[in-house]
């Protein structure tokens, strides 16, 4: 290939959310990246299930896992062959995390790379997380790379993703960077809206604006040992997902509906500030991406909340919301492809950098 012919990936991103799969048609040239098309994929009502079932399950028979990761392997090809036509180089598969349990040294991705690349016939990246976990990391956040490649001139930066799992990456005037994940983001306000309303999510906040927060439960909820812990630290399902969504329903069961998507939307907005107040010295711009964006209750909350900082579009850098995490793992992906750095790791904890992901080259 010519030295400044385009190079095209598609980076992928499903995240713990379980929203569907993000694609991001992302062109390399001239040492500068750019998305070309953006899509988000909604899963069958069959697999989603199959997703939940195997997330929310502290055990699983094999043969299910199995042949599930083969399930969710080719309905990821497939969305890629029906996303573009445009001839692709690489693909970057972050993969659907089913468990993270960084103290035990331990991540599992549904999705197979090799599988991929013979499905696709095109060369793929995959499974970034455990070289970092071998290394003494977290195996995650591992997008904070990204943000020092695209936002270190705008510093003092926070840039914050509200996915299942909010994170924040803050970039300080010095170029100093710090990097964890916050808490829960949409994953428990989801899972009450499903168990509650049969709905995926809460639309804009519209149940949300509706209830009243009980701040004595607030607080008790806010006690929970995730956000004690020092950074770096990461988290998942193994913290917010179906046992404290029980715990919090166990101890919510006197509130309506309203009130309760109120409280876990407040739950988010708390932790995520308390964390930035915590941990980001010197208030600046904050560039929100990722679902939470979307609502409205949860961002009002964030902005009453941290009043002195500068809450800026992710758009205005010519990245809409939704599609940054899948722009994030095709920039990884190619990093690794090309043999570059691409690992931060006082971001996740590692004792040295790294280059992260696996290569399946496609073949002739």
């Amino acid at each position: 290939m010519a030295q400044n012919a385009p190079f095209y990936i598609v980076g992928t991103m499903s995240g713990t959310s379980l929203d569907g799969l993000d694609l991001a048609l992302v062109r390399y040239q001239q040492q500068r990246y750019e998305i070309i098309d953006f899509s988000t994929v909604e899963f069958s009502e069959s697999l989603h299930g199959d997703l939940c079932k195997v997330v929310s399950e502290t055990q699983m028979a094999i043969d299910f896992f199995m042949k599930l990761n083969t399930a969710y392997t080719r309905f990821v090809a497939k969305s890629i062959d029906e996303f573009t036509s445009q001839h692709i180089d690489l693909i970057s598969f972050s993969g659907q995390t089913i468990r993270h349990l960084p103290q035990h040294c331990a991540t599992l991705q549904l999705g197979c790379g090799g599988i991929l690349s013979s499905l696709t016939k095109t060369s793929v990246v995959c499974d970034f997380r455990s070289q970092d976990m071998g290394a003494g990391g977290q195996g995650a956040p591992l997008v904070p790379f990204v943000d020092s490649l695209l936002f270190a001139d705008v510093a003092p930066v926070a840039l914050l993703n509200i996915g299942g799992i909010a994170n924040i990456t803050y970039i300080s005037a010095d170029q100093q960077l710090i990097a964890f994940d916050t808490g829960p983001g949409n994953m428990v306000i989801n899972a009450l809206v499903q168990k509650l309303c049969n709905r995926k999510y809460d639309a804009n906040g519209e149940l949300a604006a509706q209830g009243k927060i009980d701040t004595t439960i607030l607080q008790r909820l806010l006690t929970h040992r995730y956000f004690g812990l020092p950074i770096p630290k990461s988290t998942g399902r193994a913290d917010f997902g179906a046992n404290f969504v029980d715990y919090f329903l166990e101890n919510t069961s006197h509130m309506s509906v309203e009130d309760r998507i109120a409280l876990a939307t407040e739950l988010s907005a708390a932790s995520i500030s308390e964390a930035i107040n915590e941990h980001c010295p010197k208030p600046g711009k904050i560039i929100v991406s990722g679902g939470g964006k979307h609502n409205e209750t949860l961002m009002n909350s964030l902005y009453n909340r941290l009043p002195l900082w500068q809450f800026t579009p992710i758009n205005d850098y010519g990245i809409t919301e939704d599609a940054k995490e899948a722009l994030a793992f095709a920039i990884l992906g190619h990093r690794a492809y090309i043999g570059r750095n691409n690992h931060i790791p006082q971001a996740t904890g590692a004792d040295r950098e790294l280059i992260l992901g696996a290569i399946y080259h496609a073949g002739k």
